[in-house]
Protein backbone atom coordinates (compact mmCIF):
# COMPACT_ATOMS: atom_id res chain seq x y z
CA UNK A 1 0.00 0.00 0.00
CA UNK A 2 2.80 2.43 0.84
CA UNK A 3 4.49 1.77 -2.51
CA UNK A 4 1.30 2.51 -4.41
CA UNK A 5 0.77 5.69 -2.38
CA UNK A 6 4.26 6.82 -3.35
CA UNK A 7 3.67 5.95 -7.01
CA UNK A 8 0.35 7.80 -7.05
CA UNK A 9 1.84 10.90 -5.39
CA UNK A 10 4.78 10.92 -7.79
CA UNK A 11 2.69 10.31 -10.90
CA UNK A 12 0.54 13.37 -10.18
CA UNK A 13 3.58 15.32 -8.86
CA UNK A 14 1.85 15.87 -5.53
CA UNK A 15 4.58 16.36 -2.95
CA UNK A 16 2.18 17.56 -0.22
CA UNK A 17 0.17 14.37 -0.78
CA UNK A 18 3.30 12.30 -0.18
CA UNK A 19 4.00 14.19 3.03
CA UNK A 20 0.44 13.71 4.24
CA UNK A 21 0.57 9.99 3.48
CA UNK A 22 3.88 9.62 5.32
CA UNK A 23 2.51 11.51 8.33
CA UNK A 24 -0.63 9.33 8.34
CA UNK A 25 1.43 6.14 8.28
CA UNK A 26 3.53 7.34 11.23
CA UNK A 27 0.55 8.68 13.23
CA UNK A 28 -1.56 5.54 12.74
CA UNK A 29 1.40 3.22 13.49
CA UNK A 30 0.57 1.05 10.50
CA UNK A 31 2.67 -2.07 10.69
CA UNK A 32 4.65 -3.17 7.66
CA UNK A 33 4.57 0.27 6.07
CA UNK A 34 7.94 1.64 5.13
CA UNK A 35 7.99 5.37 4.45
CA UNK A 36 11.37 5.09 2.74
CA UNK A 37 9.81 2.73 0.19
CA UNK A 38 7.00 5.26 -0.28
CA UNK A 39 9.58 7.98 -0.94
CA UNK A 40 11.48 5.78 -3.40
CA UNK A 41 8.28 4.98 -5.33
CA UNK A 42 7.50 8.70 -5.41
CA UNK A 43 10.99 9.51 -6.76
CA UNK A 44 10.67 6.88 -9.51
CA UNK A 45 7.20 7.97 -10.64
CA UNK A 46 7.74 11.75 -10.42
CA UNK A 47 9.72 12.16 -13.71
CA UNK A 48 7.02 10.23 -15.57
CA UNK A 49 4.44 12.61 -14.17
CA UNK A 50 6.40 15.66 -15.33
CA UNK A 51 7.62 14.42 -18.68
CA UNK A 52 4.45 12.45 -19.37
CA UNK A 53 2.32 15.58 -19.53
CA UNK A 54 4.88 17.34 -21.74
CA UNK A 55 5.01 14.40 -24.14
CA UNK A 56 1.22 14.13 -24.13
CA UNK A 57 0.87 17.84 -25.00
CA UNK A 58 3.37 17.51 -27.86
CA UNK A 59 1.58 14.44 -29.21
CA UNK A 60 -1.82 16.15 -29.02
CA UNK A 61 -0.36 19.18 -30.81
CA UNK A 62 0.81 16.93 -33.65
CA UNK A 63 -2.36 14.84 -33.67
CA UNK A 64 -4.66 17.87 -33.99
CA UNK A 65 -2.30 19.81 -36.28
CA UNK A 66 -2.03 22.88 -34.04
CA UNK A 67 0.10 25.69 -35.42
CA UNK A 68 1.14 28.01 -32.57
CA UNK A 69 1.80 31.00 -34.84
CA UNK A 70 -1.65 30.68 -36.40
CA UNK A 71 -3.23 30.30 -32.94
CA UNK A 72 -1.43 33.42 -31.70
CA UNK A 73 -2.68 35.39 -34.71
CA UNK A 74 -6.25 34.19 -34.17
CA UNK A 75 -6.01 35.14 -30.51
CA UNK A 76 -4.70 38.60 -31.43
CA UNK A 77 -7.62 39.08 -33.87
CA UNK A 78 -10.08 37.97 -31.22
CA UNK A 79 -8.63 40.54 -28.79
CA UNK A 80 -9.06 43.26 -31.43
CA UNK A 81 -12.68 42.24 -32.00
CA UNK A 82 -13.36 42.24 -28.28
CA UNK A 83 -11.77 45.66 -27.83
CA UNK A 84 -14.06 47.16 -30.51
CA UNK A 85 -17.21 45.59 -29.11
CA UNK A 86 -19.74 48.21 -28.02
CA UNK A 87 -20.55 48.71 -24.38
CA UNK A 88 -23.83 49.65 -22.76
CA UNK A 89 -23.94 51.96 -19.76
CA UNK A 90 -26.70 53.15 -17.50
CA UNK A 91 -26.16 56.87 -16.91
CA UNK A 92 -28.13 59.03 -14.51
CA UNK A 93 -28.69 62.57 -15.76
CA UNK A 94 -27.36 64.91 -13.07
CA UNK A 95 -26.41 67.91 -15.22
CA UNK A 96 -28.91 70.67 -14.42
CA UNK A 97 -28.06 72.42 -17.71
CA UNK A 98 -29.55 69.50 -19.65
CA UNK A 99 -32.79 69.53 -17.62
CA UNK A 100 -35.65 70.41 -19.97
CA UNK A 101 -33.50 70.12 -23.12
CA UNK A 102 -34.13 67.66 -25.96
CA UNK A 103 -31.93 64.58 -26.27
CA UNK A 104 -30.34 65.93 -29.48
CA UNK A 105 -28.53 68.55 -27.33
CA UNK A 106 -26.71 65.71 -25.59
CA UNK A 107 -25.70 64.28 -28.98
CA UNK A 108 -24.37 67.69 -30.05
CA UNK A 109 -22.37 68.04 -26.82
CA UNK A 110 -20.73 64.64 -27.04
CA UNK A 111 -19.90 64.77 -30.76
CA UNK A 112 -19.43 61.00 -30.56
CA UNK A 113 -21.61 58.34 -32.15
CA UNK A 114 -23.78 56.97 -29.33
CA UNK A 115 -27.21 55.39 -29.16
CA UNK A 116 -29.59 56.05 -26.30
CA UNK A 117 -31.46 52.77 -26.41
CA UNK A 118 -33.80 53.29 -23.46
CA UNK A 119 -34.72 56.09 -21.12
CA UNK A 120 -36.34 55.76 -17.71
CA UNK A 121 -38.34 58.82 -16.65
CA UNK A 122 -40.35 58.66 -13.40
CA UNK A 123 -40.26 54.86 -13.51
CA UNK A 124 -41.54 54.65 -17.10
CA UNK A 125 -39.10 53.03 -19.53
CA UNK A 126 -39.36 53.89 -23.22
CA UNK A 127 -37.29 54.28 -26.38
CA UNK A 128 -36.44 57.98 -26.72
CA UNK A 129 -36.26 60.04 -29.89
CA UNK A 130 -33.92 62.99 -30.46
CA UNK A 131 -36.76 65.31 -29.52
CA UNK A 132 -37.41 63.60 -26.16
CA UNK A 133 -37.07 66.14 -23.36
CA UNK A 134 -34.59 65.21 -20.65
CA UNK A 135 -35.16 65.70 -16.93
CA UNK A 136 -32.76 65.57 -14.02
CA UNK A 137 -32.69 62.04 -12.59
CA UNK A 138 -33.55 60.34 -15.88
CA UNK A 139 -31.68 57.08 -16.43
CA UNK A 140 -30.31 56.62 -19.95
CA UNK A 141 -29.13 53.31 -21.40
CA UNK A 142 -26.30 54.42 -23.67
CA UNK A 143 -24.61 52.15 -26.22
CA UNK A 144 -21.26 53.37 -27.51
CA UNK A 145 -17.88 52.25 -28.77
CA UNK A 146 -15.69 50.77 -26.03
CA UNK A 147 -12.79 52.98 -27.08
CA UNK A 148 -14.82 56.16 -26.57
CA UNK A 149 -15.94 55.28 -23.03
CA UNK A 150 -12.82 53.60 -21.66
CA UNK A 151 -10.83 56.83 -21.63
Amino acid sequence: MSTMTGVMSGAVTNTPGLGAAQAAVKDLHIGGSDTSLMTLAYAVAYPFGVFGIIIAMLLLKKLFGINLDREKELHRKLDVLRSNRPVSLHLILENKQLDGKPLRVLFDLLKEPIVVSRLSHDGVIFTPSPSTVLAEGDILLVVASRKKWSN
